[in-house]
């Protein structure tokens, strides 16, 4: 479970709470709709919100992730990328505030 949570303090997003390096951006997969959550520094890969407060990761990259989905990324290009995810924003303090208000966490 989450300990603390770091904000960036110019866009509001929240810090990965792996390296606490990269902010943390909503992706959405164009296959299907679902909405994932990735460190832009590590890669690391959320499906869920209470992933990201539990703590339970997906493959890292996101390259790992897009392979489970049936997505070979071995060739791509920026181009490439373009047709099978959109950056949608980075996720925000508020968005996760209703998962960590009962647990006792750190805000930084």
């Amino acid at each position: 479970m989450l300990d603390r949570i770091e904000v960036d303090k110019r866009s509001c997003a929240l810090i990965c709470p792996v390296l606490f390096d990269g902010r943390i951006e909503k992706i959405r997969m164009k296959r299907n709709n679902n909405i994932i959550y990735m460190c832009e520094e590590c890669e690391t890969v959320w499906e869920r919100l209470e992933d990201i407060v539990n703590q339970i990761y997906g493959p890292a990259p996101i390259s790992g992730y897009m392979k489970q989905n049936g997505i070979d990324t071995k060739l791509f290009r920026k181009e490439d990328w373009d047709k099978h995810v959109e950056h949608v924003g980075f996720l925000t303090l508020e968005e996760i505030e209703p998962l960590v208000k009962n647990i006792s966490v750190d805000l930084i």
